[in-house]
């Protein structure tokens, strides 16, 4: 039973602001500089997204802990990424949260419509579920919340692949875990990813 929204914690996931180590997809298009300014813009607005949500905050950074970034330092404890693959440091981060939390979500800085609103929903929904886990339309997901933890979740995954979302849930059912999903959302991999955020004047 969760007895409160400060049972558990938001962990994101970030990548250092490296030209060149960063949207690399979207590189191949508008040079890495500009690709670079361009995942600088969805840190800030995930930031701005999530700035009156209550958990506590950790950011967990790809190569090393960033001295100045977008979030205010008395509010979040950061962290390095632990692990060889995408799969083992999303393992190894939600074992840390879930040591120290009842329950744990855990984002990327990819998706520029996550919102306040997302995370609680997210923990309303864990009241009755295992499991919450937000779809992306490139068949990924944006969100995964786990009441507890479940490292079969993170193993023997195609990461960065169409499937990722499909084997999840697949997994997820295997383990005999209850789960809801969230509204689908689009993350900002591709160029026409970054038009379609331009358009809408969500970036």
């Amino acid at each position: 039973m969760i007895n409160s929204i400060n049972s558990g914690v938001l962990q994101i996931f970030a990548k250092n602001r490296q030209a060149g180590k960063v949207k690399t997809r979207l590189a191949s298009v508008i040079g890495h500089e500009e690709a670079l300014k361009v995942y600088e813009q969805l840190l800030s607005k995930l930031q701005s997204n999530l700035k009156d949500q209550p958990l506590p905050l950790q950011i967990f950074y790809s190569e090393y802990i960033e001295a100045s970034d977008f979030w205010e330092k008395d509010k979040v404890t950061t962290y390095i990424q632990q692990g060889a693959d995408l799969g083992e440091r999303m393992k190894n981060a939600m074992a840390f949260g879930n040591n120290q939390y009842d329950f744990v979500i855990l984002i990327g800085s990819d998706c520029p419509e996550i919102h306040t609103s997302d995370i609680q929903t997210c923990v309303n929904l864990l009241e009755n579920f295992d499991v919450v886990i937000g779809p992306c339309l490139d068949g990924g997901y944006y969100l995964l919340a786990c009441k507890g933890y479940f490292p079969q979740l993170f193993e023997e995954i195609s990461w960065s692949t169409a499937t990722v979302f499909e084997d999840t849930i697949k997994k997820i059912q295997k383990a005999g875990l209850l789960f809801e999903t969230l509204p689908v959302k689009r993350d900002l991999d591709e160029f026409s990813d970054y038009q379609y955020f331009k358009e809408k004047n969500i970036l």
